[in-house]
């Protein structure tokens, strides 16, 4: 194999793994949370009814909507929405910083499959 073959096989190769890094990011991403016990949706309708909660509960600090979760529905305080908001961004930014970490792994050559299934948010 030349030299310019290998280069060309390597980036196919990185280019695989950058795609499977990305399809585990957005599976973390949308697998949920727990905030205070209680466990939040994260696929992305959530967190589009979440953000907007949050900014309707930051304008009006007595909002108190009825919010379905899997348990049922709770009555949710504006404090609380904007913990939940929080929460999910958090843990949608910490799967953003765990792709990036196993991307710097493919350009220095050190990724792993192992790696790839470790250290995601839960």
């Amino acid at each position: 194999m030349t030299a310019a073959e290998k280069a060309a096989r390597d980036v196919l190769i990185a280019a695989e793994w950058v795609g499977r890094i990305a399809d585990r990011r957005y599976a973390a991403e949308t697998s949920g949370t727990v905030v205070s016990g209680m466990p939040i949706a994260t696929d992305d309708r959530s967190k589009t009814l979440i953000n907007g909660a949050a900014l309707w509960a930051y304008r009006n600090a007595g909002y108190v909507p009825r919010w379905k979760t899997s348990e049922g529905f709770v009555d949710l305080p504006a404090v609380q929405v904007l913990a939940i908001a929080d929460a999910v961004s958090e843990h949608v930014q910490l799967c953003f910083d765990r792709e990036d970490a196993l991307l710097v792994a493919v350009a220095d050559g050190s990724i792993t499959a192992e790696r790839v299934e470790e250290g995601w948010p839960y």
